[in-house]
């Protein structure tokens, strides 16, 4: 089966997130706005290759460099570097 989409999702904000595989599903990728949902099923390894492709493309326009993204991933990775710490 092959399908294509286009979503313009520029001008919203976005909620993302991936959801664990389950025993009977594989891992989810979600994507929410406003105007729209999609919801990807994907192999780990199909996840990875997405996020994979996502990092280049941010390296590429030196993405981290811009001070105010660095202090958005900064604040964002604080709770989960205090939380591997404790344990």
């Amino acid at each position: 089966m092959s399908s294509g989409f286009s979503i313009d999702m520029a001008s919203e904000q976005v909620e993302i997130r991936v959801d664990p595989r389950q025993t009977y599903s594989p891992a989810t990728l979600v994507l929410r706005g406003k105007t729209f949902g999609l919801v990807l099923q994907a192999r780990d390894e199909q996840l990875a290759d997405i996020g994979d492709a996502i990092n280049r493309h941010l390296k590429s326009i030196r993405y981290h460099e811009i001070p105010d993204h660095q202090s958005k991933l900064n604040h964002e990775y604080e709770p989960e570097a205090a939380h591997e710490t404790e344990t």
